[in-house]
């Protein structure tokens, strides 16, 4: 299974999804300044939803480099996981605008822009 969670400025997201890329648990709450602890209580809700398994995990987002040192587990920077996604599971997508708690990010996908 795959594991993905963004923390962010203000909040704490996971999703996982089976092999067959099928979204079988998400969560998006707010994590108040706890940012372990929130993402410690949402790690212990999936593995009493789904069970222990194994488990290929990404973190990603503002908040969420110095959880994966803690943890030793793989880094990825928020603008180039959501690119990914959005080429893998909505490939006509032209334009993605992210809004969050505390910053904006636009990204275009297929032509340039001419100036």
């Amino acid at each position: 299974m795959k594991l993905g969670i963004d923390i962010g400025s203000t909040t704490v997201k996971a999703v996982v999804m089976d092999e067959a890329d099928q979204i079988i648990y998400k969560r998006y709450e707010r994590h108040m300044s706890g940012v372990f602890e929130k993402t410690r209580e949402i790690l212990e809700d999936i593995r009493n939803s789904i069970g222990n398994g194994r488990y290929r995990v990404v973190i990603t987002g503002s908040g969420g480099l110095a959880l994966a040192e803690c943890l030793d587990l793989p880094f990825e920077q928020e603008v180039v996981t959501c690119s990914l996604a959005v080429k893998r599971f909505i490939p006509e997508t032209d334009c993605v605008i992210e809004l969050g708690g505390e910053d904006a990010k636009i990204t275009f996908f297929g032509q340039s822009i001419e100036q």
